[in-house]
C-alpha cells in the first residue's frame, strides 16, 4: 500500500456499526428508487445516531431532532446553546456521481465521521478511480487534518452490494 492509497479495515466502532447498517439495508431487493433508499438508509442512520446520544438532523425522516441542516444528514451534541460535536457529517449522491459540491462538503466538515455514498456506474475499478479522485481532493484541500476520517461506500449494481473502503488522513 502506499502512502496516498485509502487505509482499509481500520473502522472504528461507530464505522463498523455504519457499515453494518447501511449493509443491512435491502437495497439489492429492491428496484432502485433514489427516495426510498435515502430515506430508508437515513433511517437505520437517524436511530444508530440517537443510540449514541447525539441530535440528528435530517429531512425525510422519523428518527430526527431537526430537519436537514448543513448536510444530508449530520449528527450533533450541543451544551445548552452551545455546539460542542459534530459526530457525522453524512452525504450521498445516486445519481451521475463525480467529484461535486456534495463531497466538497464533507472536506471542510469538522466532523468525527465522514460518509460519502453513492452509486457506482460500472465495476469496483470505477469505485477506485473514484475513492482516488476524492483523497486528491482531501490531499489538496488545507484545511485537511491528520487523522480526518472518510467512509466511502458505493453501492455496485453488478454485485448487489456496497464497496467499502476507509481513508485517514
Amino acid at each position: 500500500m502506499k502512502n496516498n492509497d485509502p487505509v482499509e479495515f481500520q473502522f472504528d466502532e461507530i464505522e463498523k456499526n455504519i457499515v453494518n447498517e447501511i449493509s443491512a439495508f435491502p437495497v439489492g431487493n429492491l428496484p432502485f428508487n433514489r427516495q426510498k433508499w435515502s430515506r430508508g438508509i437515513k433511517e437505520r442512520l437517524c436511530i444508530l445516531g440517537k443510540k449514541y446520544s447525539y441530535q440528528v438532523c435530517a429531512r425525510d425522516c422519523d428518527n430526527t431532532d431537526n430537519g436537514e441542516w448543513l448536510y444530508d444528514m449530520c449528527w450533533s451534541k450541543n451544551e445548552g446553546d452551545f455546539f460542542i460535536e459534530s459526530g457525522l457529517a453524512f452525504e450521498s449522491e445516486w445519481d451521475n456521481w463525480d467529484l461535486d459540491s456534495d463531497f466538497q462538503k464533507l472536506i471542510q466538515a469538522r466532523s468525527n465521521h465522514r460518509v460519502w455514498l453513492f452509486k457506482l456506474k460500472g465495476t469496483s475499478e470505477n469505485f477506485n478511480a473514484v475513492i482516488n479522485k476524492c483523497v486528491k481532493q482531501i490531499q489538496l484541500f488545507k484545511g485537511t487534518l491528520k487523522g480526518d476520517r472518510y467512509l466511502f461506500l458505493g453501492w455496485n449494481e453488478s454485485l448487489s452490494e456496497f464497496n467499502k473502503r476507509l481513508y485517514i488522513a
